[in-house]
């Protein structure tokens, strides 16, 4: 079927192949996730900006000194989850007042948040099964080295060889271009 010059070069230059895609889908998350990171951090500093700019107008008021001092916190030590608390609380309160939630109200603020959120949630979950894959797939095919002299002499253990790195090819390959997908996505534009 394949010589044995054929498979050890099809499964040395696969494992090295996936080594780098993967390495570069990492990083390419990476910076995807600090930038929705930063993002998010920016939605707590521009509802304390506009609390100083609003006072207690324009539902504004809903920010107390309490939950002020919460977001401050939160703010500076770069913790979305305590982000996400008050802003989920500000939405709370701004729905039990009954007041509208406009494309500046906290409940819609609060949505865009989860949303974004969920982004990193997908993209993180997506590289590590990204990560884990291509190290199964890079292993097996090292693995894989030592049967080629094997192999020679049973077309079908070599093409039992070969088909499992395929397999194993494919699903690395779903998951780096859904990862790929998921780093170039736009950014939702809240203003439109």
């Amino acid at each position: 079927m394949f010589e044995s010059t054929t498979l050890y070069y099809f499964f040395s230059t696969l494992a090295q192949v996936l080594a780098a895609i993967t390495a570069l889908v990492a990083v390419l998350v990476h910076f995807r996730i600090s930038a929705l990171r930063d993002f998010l951090i920016g939605d707590g500093e521009s509802v304390l900006k506009r609390k100083l700019d609003f006072g207690n107008t324009q539902g504004y008021d809903l920010l107390t000194d309490l939950n002020s001092n919460r977001l401050k916190d939160s703010i500076y030590r770069k913790d979305i989850n305590g982000i996400r608390q008050v802003l989920a609380e500000l939405a709370q309160l701004e729905a039990n007042k009954n007041i509208s939630s406009d494309h500046h109200g906290f409940q819609w603020l609060l949505s865009f948040f989860l949303t974004s959120e969920e982004e990193i949630t997908q993209m993180s979950k997506t590289s590590k099964s990204s990560f884990i894959i291509a190290f199964v797939t890079a292993l097996y095919s090292v693995i894989a080295i030592l049967f080629v002299d094997i192999s020679l002499k049973n077309n079908y253990f070599q093409f039992f060889l070969v088909s499992i790195d395929i397999v194993l090819l494919g699903f690395c390959c779903f998951f780096i271009i859904k990862g790929v997908g998921l780093a170039f996505k736009n950014f939702i534009n809240r203003f439109e």
